[in-house]
This record gives structure tokens, C-alpha cells and sequence, in this order.
């Protein structure tokens, strides 16, 4: 299959600039792409030691992320925080290319839809539903069992934004902790026998499918360590 070559001053742009950018970016360079960030923190992120093509700003900030993207001949993401709608906003006035779309991210943005997305497609999942009060809370228990897992449905990643309910009472502070009395979406999953999490990586592009081995992931107090 024909590959086309990169063209000189080829520059591929993450929006984040934690660790996995970093990582990735590493291997870029190896393929002679240079490297932009857009950084959202008001530290310095791993990635900017690597690149001095580095932006910084919002993640809603659409004014922002275009001048960035106009910097770019191809942008991915580092994480699931920004917006499906934003990303489209950016695309549409940049015309630079965003991996994955707009429209493929908005089906995996945040954990609620990434859970009603697979369940839809036929896809196994933990069982789980959207908590909006005291009684959900209840309800759920009762359902499911106690404890069950409350987690942030956007934002929380790596242990953080998730609790374990062991009772109502830890259930309504770890909902208020979450933000789910403030405007975030808080989702409840169950607990279910676990032996292991196995983790499997592949990439698509133009050129076809790549499937990387299947690797045990080791958890301890829910980051991966």
C-alpha cells in the first residue's frame, strides 16, 4: 500500500500536554514531525520541555485553540476534557483535521454517553445510571447493592473524580464533593467481580489498522500504576 511521505516542517498538535502527549511526542519526533501543545494548565506541562511550540489557554476558549490549530497540520487529544462542540467550532474555522472527529469524540466525551454508546452497540458494561438526587441514590442502591461507585461523568480520570458510596451518608457527601449539587454530571456504577483489567490499544488511520498486545494494567487505589 502507497504511504504518503511527510512533508517537511510537518507539525502535529496536542491539545494537552501531559504525560501521554509527552510520551507520544517522543515518537513523533522520531518520525521527523515537529510538535505543538496547547496547554491548559498554568504549570508546565511535560510535553512543553520537549517543543517550543507551545500555546496556552482555555479549553473553550475557541479564539484560542483555532490560532493553535492554525499552527498545525493535524491535531489529537491528550485527554477527553474539551468539548465535542468546541472541537467542531475549531475545526470548522481552522480547516485543520482533529483525531478522532468532532464527530466520532462526542460519542466518547464524557462517561455517561461513553457508556449509553457501547451499551448501544451491543457492548457489555458495568450497570450504571445518571444521578440527579438523594432518591437516585437510593434507588440505585437498592437495585445494585452497596457500595457502588460514583464517579464524575466529564473530567475525573486516574482515580480522581470517582468515590466509593458504602452507605447513603458517604453516597451524599461524595455526591456533593463530585459536584453533582453544583451542575455536574455524576453517573453511579455498580461493583462487579473483578479478577483483572486488560487493556488493548489499536490505531486507525488511512493506511489501515494497527492491534497492539494485549497487556495486563495494575491498579492500586484506582490509578494504574
Amino acid at each position: 500500500m502507497k504511504r504518503n511521505p511527510l512533508q517537511a516542517g510537518f507539525t502535529l498538535g496536542f491539545i494537552g500536554g501531559g504525560q501521554l502527549a509527552r510520551m507520544s511526542a517522543l515518537q513523533a519526533f522520531r518520525f521527523g514531525m515537529n510538535v505543538a501543545v496547547y496547554a491548559t494548565s498554568s504549570a508546565v506541562e511535560p510535553v512543553e520541555n520537549l517543543t517550543p511550540t507551545r500555546f496556552r489557554g482555555g479549553l473553550n476558549d475557541v479564539d484560542n485553540l483555532t490560532e493553535f490549530a492554525n499552527a498545525c497540520d493535524v491535531i489529537t487529544l491528550e485527554n477527553e476534557f474539551v468539548d465535542a462542540d468546541v472541537l467542531t467550532e475549531v475545526t470548522q474555522r481552522s480547516g485543520t483535521p482533529i483525531f478522532p472527529s468532532p464527530h466520532s469524540f462526542a460519542l466518547i466525551g464524557d462517561k455517561l454517553t461513553e457508556k449509553r454508546t457501547f451499551q448501544s452497540s451491543g457492548i457489555p458494561v458495568t450497570p450504571f445510571k445518571e444521578i440527579k438526587s438523594t432518591d437516585d441514590l437510593i434507588d440505585f442502591g437498592n437495585e445494585y447493592g452497596w457500595p457502588f461507585v460514583l464517579k464524575s461523568s466529564k473530567g475525573g480520570y486516574d482515580g480522581y473524580g470517582n468515590t466509593t458510596a458504602t452507605d447513603l451518608g458517604k453516597a451524599m457527601a461524595g455526591f456533593d464533593r463530585l459536584g453533582g449539587n453544583s451542575g455536574q454530571q455524576i453517573i453511579a456504577e455498580a461493583f462487579v467481580p473483578f479478577t483483572m483489567e486488560l487493556a488493548v490499544m489499536v490505531a486507525r488511520n488511512k493506511t489501515g489498522i494497527q492491534v497492539y498486545p494485549c497487556v495486563e494494567s495494575i491498579q492500586k487505589n484506582h490509578i494504574c500504576k
